[in-house]
């Protein structure tokens, strides 16, 4: 329950902006494009496959390319390479069915992909939807009349609908029907479609508006994809466009067509929760097809029997030949019919105990309690089975014999609908609270902890059984993205309810969620707020918060060695950790938040933890001398000034500075998670180092650093400092939104555990760069040691701070012999003989092999110690080598290896070697003894 002040402000839905409204009529339009395109021969003769003026036709037996019209690309017209196969033996009597392929991205127009579904009888033609043909070489090139390439994930919400990728793929996949459609030898109530990946989700798209479609086979790709976890889910969870025009799964409840939806547990681009939520959508007989340890890729898709065998049972019966009939679970047992026009051979179930991604789950498969047809010849199959104890998701297979050998796989599976196991922590009474005299205005947040898959799919928040009509509001908007932990604000405003002090006001929200089926959930949550009076609150001794009940006008002190672990949400109005001498912790490790609206104090030697809930601060100044770790959950200061000798540590969650005025800290450390200056941007400066020093301290490349508007120019003359400490894969760099300011800043960047190579590594990158830094003050210590050299470079015209890399003479050896990431640094010894990789560099010796190779030698010569050895010519200008002598092991003489030197002689040994030998005077052994050993340094 947090409180914070706000400027209220009602919100109510509105209607789809006129853009939304024009993109849909848009996309609508696209379900026009009945007539047949002309289609065209190739011309290859600049050996680039482009479109002919030619017309051309198609008949039995061709197998070939085409091009065939579709709709403009900024205002130029453009046309569609595909490949065709049409089966010898088809006619106007001898009606075939047919297909269009669709493939995913970086794919192209299939070849093999036709030929394999000609074999079984289709017309089938598979399209390019990316504006590529071929070349002579066969490989893809953007031809002259070719749309729109695909970028990225729907990332075109600046440009016209009618020149991004998706619009154009919809309208190719919808065009290739009607071309289909027009030939007299296809059976036009026969054309499925079948995409993958991308192509999948352009499936999806596509029978949403095109209902001509007889069958639908997505594989992998679908829609629904705005709240899957990974990539797709990043790149949509905020994308409006994707979610009002562009979702698949907002128009596949016009998808009456059989739709088998193959794929399998572990796919990383679509997860499963995803697909299932638009199997369900769909209104006609549905097939899903999981099948364990597929992959995803075109020919693991085409080199199975499963989609042609659920193509051949729609275009022969008009029904798949097996469909799930029933699924029910009671307690821990689960029952599921599935009908079926073959003899069905097993049964298993497939289940998970893990939550998030469905990518990275591990997904056992254990055998069922029981598994027959239900009466001889029935054609229904029983299924029951036992659920295990932690299941949070499963689903059965039942598998079968094709109808045609020659497959990868000697079977063909069927999946029943994907389930999750929800399991709602009911969340307790949410208590909100004002001051006496106060603001009249206040929010709080509820945490919601469940078991699921990934997330709950919320679709409304509605206020019920109010006791005051309108006082309870809140600001989300839908669908929106429920996950475990999380919180969700709820405003109450006393302008509305006119509460006087130690009157409530109550509440039920009434949260309503979407499962896998699309059936509505929902949870209750009881809400109350309540007028406060001041009082001091003291924890001396360990506890946690609810026993002493502070409320939000409060001022609350923890001393004497307490350490006092929140228990429930709260605001107080004052919080001191540590006071006069004694020390104090506050720990938040669980999913509760506490708001400090007047007064923050932590001295010396004190502590907060913020390792899973939230703590916001109101107030204008923040004197930190003791240490703050948020290790998860957040730490969010509201227009705050940051002073102090004390410390934050950030290993995950996010420490958020919004419209802060300067930031005078000891250090920050960040090591994971996010830290945020000014919030989400805004147009308040934060000075970082204002009066002092500060070290801001970024260690690899977890870490999210974003700035609105950050100043790096203290008023006194001592510098801020940012340090860079690289893991593996490089750095996390700083990201602004607005501008920074850089003239006395001082960088380090410190390479001591960096494998990434010599891509360049971007440090700071900003919208604009007020004014650069000195780069006399940047250092770049320990990259010659990973075989590259460095220096800095920074721009107003890209506004940004890169370190540039380049390889040196020993990452160029060092890459020639093939030295994997974990064994390059210079002071590695792979092969375990001793010698480290940069001697190994300077001998000329295999960095891989510990067999004896370019050992330097020692031996007596005309009464002198002779010490010669062979070496890399290409290492000299890069290194320092030094010999060094001694009598006893302790003191040690320095000789340059310099050919001038008359005791030193240098000769070519051939193929990038040369021999040095050193002489040494008999006069240097003491007792007969002398030892010998070579310095070499990278040079920086």
């Amino acid at each position: 329950m947090i409180f914070r002040a706000f400027l209220f402000f009602l919100v109510a839905s509105s209607p789809l902006i006129a853009d939304t409204a024009s993109d849909l009529a848009a996309l609508e339009a696209l379900s026009n494009l009945t007539s047949a395109p002309t289609i065209y021969e190739v011309d290859d003769s600049s050996g680039v496959e482009e479109s002919s003026a030619t017309i051309a036709t198609l008949s039995p037996g061709d197998h070939k390319t085409i091009f065939f019209d579709s709709i403009d690309y900024e205002g130029n017209p453009t046309r569609v390479y595909a490949w065709v196969n049409v089966p010898a033996g088809v006619s106007d009597v001898n009606k075939a069915s047919a297909i269009v392929l669709v493939h995913g991205g970086g794919g192209r127009a299939f070849e093999d992909w036709v030929d394999r579904w000609s074999a079984r009888g289709y017309v089938s033609i598979s399209i390019d939807t990316e504006g590529n043909s071929n070349n002579s070489a066969g490989a893809k090139v953007h031809h002259a009349l070719g749309g729109p390439p695909r970028t990225g994930v729907y990332n075109e919400s600046s440009t016209a609908i009618e020149d991004q990728f998706m619009y154009h793929a919809t309208a190719a996949t919808i065009l290739a029907n009607s071309l289909l459609r027009s030939l007299p030898f296809v059976e036009d109530t026969k054309i499925g479609v079948h995409g993958v990946s991308w192509g999948g989700v352009i499936t999806a798209t596509a029978i949403g508006l095109d209902q001509r479609f007889a069958f639908a086979i997505p594989s992998y790709g679908c829609g629904h994809m705005y709240d899957a976890v990974g990539n797709w889910g990043d790149s949509l969870k905020n994308n409006e466009q994707y979610k009002s025009v562009w979702d698949p799964f907002l128009r596949l409840d016009r998808a009456t067509m059989p739709i088998m939806w193959l794929s399998w547990p572990t796919d990383r681009p679509f997860n499963i929760d995803s697909q299932a939520q638009c199997a369900a959508k769909a209104p006609g007989t549905q097939m899903v097809t999981l099948i364990p340890g597929m992959g995803h890729g075109h020919g693991a898709t085409w080199t199975r029997a499963d989609s042609y065998d659920f193509a051949d049972s729609i275009v022969n019966t008009g029904n798949a030949w097996c469909t799930q009939q029933s699924l029910s679970l009671v307690g821990d047992q689960i029952t599921a019919e599935f009908a079926s026009t073959r003899t069905l051979n097993s049964a298993s179930l497939i289940y998970t105990n893990e939550t998030g991604s469905t990518t990275p789950m591990t997904w056992p498969e254990v055998a069922v309690d029981s598994f027959a047809e239900t009466s001889v010849g029935s054609g229904v199959w029983r299924v029951t089975a036992t659920l295990p104890a932690d299941a949070t998701a499963w689903f059965l297979n039942v598998t079968a014999t094709p109808t045609v050998t020659g497959y990868r796989d000697d079977t063909v599976f069927v999946s029943s609908g994907l389930q999750e196991v929800v399991e709602i922590q009911q969340p307790p009474l949410l208590q909100l609270g004002l001051k006496e005299n106060g603001d009249t205005t206040t929010s709080g947040s509820v945490s919601i902890d469940f078991s699921a898959i990934y997330n709950l799919d919320v679709t409304s928040v509605d206020f019920v059984n109010e006791s005051h009509a309108g006082a309870f509001s809140h600001i989300l908007s839908f669908p929106y993205i429920l996950l475990s932990g999380d919180t969700m604000d709820v405003y109450f405003d006393n302008s509305v309810a006119e509460l006087a002090v130690g009157e409530s006001a109550t509440a039920t929200m009434q949260i309503t969620w979407l499962g896998l089926d699309n059936t509505a959930n929902t949870l209750n949550i009881p809400l109350q707020a309540t007028v406060d009076s001041p009082r001091e609150i003291i924890y001396d001794v360990s506890a946690n918060w609810s026993s002493k009940s502070p409320t939000v006008a409060d001022h609350v002190i923890i001393r004497d060695g307490a350490i006092v672990t929140l228990d429930q949400d709260i605001e107080v109005s004052k919080l001191t950790v540590g006071k006069d001498s004694s020390q104090g912790e506050l720990i938040i490790d669980q999913s509760y938040e506490i708001l400090v609206s007047d007064d923050l104090s932590v001295f010396s030697g004190s502590t907060i933890t913020v390792k899973d809930g939230n703590l916001d601060y109101l107030d204008p100044t923040l004197q930190l001398d003791g240490e703050i770790h948020i290790t998860g959950g957040s730490f969010h200061l509201i227009g705050t000034q940051l002073t102090g000798d004390g410390k934050m540590l950030v290993t995950a969650g996010e420490l958020i500075f919004d419209a802060a005025k300067s930031i005078d800290l000891a250090e920050i450390e960040i090591s994971g998670g996010t830290l945020n200056f000014n919030g989400n941007g805004g147009t308040t400066q934060t000075y970082f180092g204002d009066n002092g020093v500060s070290t801001l301290t970024i260690i690899g490349s977890t870490p999210v650093i974003s700035v609105g508007r950050l100043n790096l120019q203290p008023h006194t003359s001592t510098s801020p400092f940012i340090r860079f400490i690289l893991d593996a894969n490089g750095v996390s760099p700083v990201s602004s939104t607005s501008f920074m300011n850089l003239p006395q800043l001082s960088i380090v960047v410190d390479a001591a555990d960096y494998t990434g190579g010599s891509a360049d590594l971007v440090l700071l990158e900003s919208s604009n760069f007020a004014t650069l830094g000195n780069t006399a003050n940047y250092s770049a210590p320990g990259f010659s040691a990973k075989g590259l050299d460095t220096y800095f470079q920074q721009s107003q015209a890209t506004d940004d701070v890169i370190l540039k890399l380049t390889k040196n003479a020993y990452g160029n050896w060092a890459d020639s012999e093939s030295l994997p990431s974990g064994n390059y640094d210079s002071n590695a010894d792979p092969d375990g003989d001793g010698v480290v990789n940069l001697l190994e560099f300077v001998l000329g010796s295999d960095p891989q092999s510990s067999a004896p190779s370019n050992v330097p030698i020692a031996a007596i010569s005309s009464d002198n110690l002779l010490f010669s050895f062979t070496r890399n010519t290409d290492a000299n200008a890069s290194t320092t080598q030094v010999f060094q002598y001694s009598a006893n092991l302790y003191d040690w003489t320095d000789l340059p290896i310099d050919a001038s030197d008359p005791n030193i002689t240098i000769n070519a040994a051939g193929a990038g070697l040369e021999t040095v030998e050193i002489m040494i005077s008999p006069s240097a052994p003491t007792e007969g003894k002398l030892f010998g050993k070579i310095m070499v340094e990278l040079n920086q």
